[in-house]
């Protein structure tokens, strides 16, 4: 996997919206927080417009982010907001261009779409939070990503707060995002295959409980999940339930399935949904100690 090249002060980080509308004053703070950590900040076009949802139509956010994977002065590329619609804009992505001009990007949730077709071209990317979240997430979860992108810090920074986190597995590559958008890749080639050991990652939010079990079902049948040697979960926040009971809560489920396949499961990793949004290096190897 190609790692892109860190971050060093004066650099242009290039800031748009792969899904929703984001305004230009939602992202005013994270703005401000990048440039006086020494770093040049570009609006992207999709900062701003809205069309119905999106921050623009497909076509046009697709434009804007080919514009930033060629710009020859971005050296890395912000998603403002998740939601839906990245998924939409795969297909007009230069996708050449990503490795043949490698630069970080970062986002999570709805982004992990882009992210599976960063891994597809063999390119390491960010799970991170994203541009209209800065003043949701907590200060040590922000300047922890801005250390993994100056190249300070790697994939083991936090784990010994994790408290499952008592066994070590080594050369494991790391693969994942959010569950649903993984479930929505399923079967194409924006999944990401690992070869070698390698550890799955998860996370979710505002899910029925029975989609949870579904998804984990889906991947269980096509044989994806069997590919793994680890099975990492984040946050899975705000889960909805039936009137009737489904009996099982989201950790729950995920266990059962990962006790069947006889598969490792960690859980409370602080990443995903929450005010504790580390960031995650995916394609990069991964390893757990105490």
């Amino acid at each position: 996997m190609i790692i892109p090249k860190f971050l060093r002060p004066g650099d242009a980080i290039y800031l748009l919206s792969t899904a929703r509308s984001a305004t230009r004053e939602s992202v005013k703070p994270f703005v401000d927080w990048l440039e006086n950590s020494g770093y040049r900040v570009i609006l992207g076009k999709t900062i701003g417009p809205k069309f119905h949802q999106f921050a623009g139509d497909d076509a046009f956010r697709a434009a804007d982010f080919n514009f930033a994977l060629h710009h020859p002065d971005v050296k890395a590329i912000w998603c403002a907001r998740g939601g839906y619609g990245s998924i939409r804009m795969l297909d007009m992505i230069d996708a050449n261009a990503i490795s043949q001009h490698p630069k970080w990007l970062i986002g999570f949730s709805d982004v992990t779409a882009i992210h599976g077709l960063f891994q597809r071209e063999g390119v390491m990317s960010l799970h991170g939070f994203m541009a209209g979240l800065f003043e949701d997430t907590l200060p040590d979860a922000r300047e922890q990503t801005l250390q993994v992108l100056t190249g300070g810090a790697g994939n083991d920074y936090w784990l010994k707060s994790v408290p499952q986190a008592n066994a070590y597995f080594p050369d494991a590559v790391v693969f994942g995002g959010n569950l649903s958008m993984l479930y929505s890749m399923n079967g194409s080639d924006l999944l990401s295959q690992p070869e070698g050991r390698a550890a799955l990652f998860i996370e979710d939010v505002d899910e029925y409980l029975y989609h949870i079990d579904r998804m984990m079902w889906a991947f269980r049948r096509s044989g994806y999940l069997q590919k793994f040697n680890y099975l990492l979960v984040g946050t899975m926040a705000d889960m909805n339930d039936h009137d009737v009971p489904f009996g099982q809560d989201a950790r729950e489920i995920i266990q059962s399935h990962a006790d069947a396949l006889n598969i490792p499961v960690y859980f409370d990793f602080p990443v995903g949904h929450q005010n504790s949004n580390f960031p995650l290096i995916l394609g990069s190897n991964f390893r757990i100690s105490e």
